[in-house]
């Protein structure tokens, strides 16, 4: 994966979050090539994470990436599909995970559309598929006033802020991106 400038939003929010807490804990669901979960552990020494992706190929990449910036020993890699190969809980959950709906598929800049793999790009018809998943089983995964980092696409904030049980979450927040797009989803999880 390509990083774009609207991750970078996602990350220095996780990072943000994290650096005051003693020795943090968090997950990446969709790792990918890795450069959220390791920029993250980069700048904030004393965190460690798991990464899960559905792709052996992905993490295989992500595993050579955590080497050769010196954060593979904070990081445990599992291959799975959302939640499927995690039990326990975490201070904050970051995911980029495929947001755009099928339709917007052959709009895509050929950079994006050409090299990049298709089942990390699309989330089913409305682009929301995988992030409803996330939505709805990070709660079991969070520790008390843990926190749900996830990039969105263009137009998703009203639907996203709609999948957000208030029983469960506080009011979530839309980071925009540099174009005033709400960008990311930040909701903490209530006590």
């Amino acid at each position: 994966m390509i990083p774009r400038p609207e991750t970078e939003i996602l990350v220095e929010d996780a990072i943000e979050i994290l650096q005051d807490l003693n020795n943090p804990r968090f997950c990446e669901i969709g790792v990918g090539s890795g450069c959220i979960l390791i920029s993250i552990l980069h700048n904030v020494k004393n965190a460690t994470a798991v990464g899960i992706d559905i792709s052996p190929k992905a993490l295989a990449v992500a595993i050579r990436n955590g080497a050769i910036h010196q954060v593979d020993d904070r990081i445990l890699f599992r291959v799975g599909d959302v939640f499927d190969a995690v039990s326990e809980k975490f201070d904050l959950i970051v995911s980029n995970p495929p947001y755009i709906p099928v339709a917007d598929m052959p709009g895509l800049q050929w950079e994006v559309i050409d090299f990049e793999p298709h089942s990390a790009l699309t989330g089913g018809e409305d682009g929301l598929d995988i992030v409803r998943r996330i939505v709805r089983d990070s709660p079991a995964h969070l520790t008390q006033q843990g926190v749900l980092l996830i990039e969105i696409g263009f137009g998703q904030s009203d639907a996203v802020a709609g999948l957000l049980d208030p029983s469960i979450w506080d009011l979530p927040e839309f980071l925009p991106d540099l174009q005033c797009v709400p960008r990311v989803l930040k909701v903490r999880r209530r006590p």
